[in-house]
């Protein structure tokens, strides 16, 4: 099985969680609508198919986190030069907090499934291209040691 559901504010699209919000204003409803998605959805699918694995007595789930699972994500990558403050895009706090609790899940579910054939692991891919602007990518691409983003293909 593998967790992926996520409300993933894109820099490269008009997501509603992504903008001009700054933390002290951030949305009590996106917060509970992110934490629903990203991380009770991971539970309940790891639960549900996780029974299912220990009749089995096999099965791996791998749960899907992000480089932001590990790091905080540096708001400055998202300025625009000549914006107010204000107005600068920001990546959400729920975002981050989602996907360092979808490692706090795995830390559990490899304890708790240790001894039952089912193997969890997290993934926490990095700056993925995805069409996003070219101001996002040079400032990304500079604090990548490989110089650039992944490319969707890798």
């Amino acid at each position: 099985m593998i967790n992926n559901a996520t409300n993933n504010p894109k820099v490269e699209g008009g997501s509603k969680n992504l903008g001009a919000t700054r933390f002290h204003d951030f949305p009590v409803e996106i917060w509970n609508q992110d934490i629903a998605v990203g991380l009770t959805g991971a539970m309940l699918c790891a639960q549900v198919f996780g029974e299912v694995m220990e009749r089995q007595g096999k099965g791996v789930i791998l749960n899907i986190s992000s480089d932001y699972g590990l790091i905080a994500p540096d708001q400055r990558i998202y300025c625009k030069d000549g914006l107010p403050e204000d107005q600068q895009t920001i990546k959400p706090v729920s975002y981050s907090v989602v996907k360092h609790g979808i490692i706090g899940l795995t830390k559990y579910l490899v304890v708790y499934w240790t001894d039952k054939g089912i193997c969890v692991n997290t993934l926490c891919p990095a700056s993925l291209f995805n069409g996003q602007d070219s101001e996002f990518v040079s400032k990304i691409s500079k604090l990548i040691l490989m110089g650039r983003m992944s490319n969707p293909d890798e």
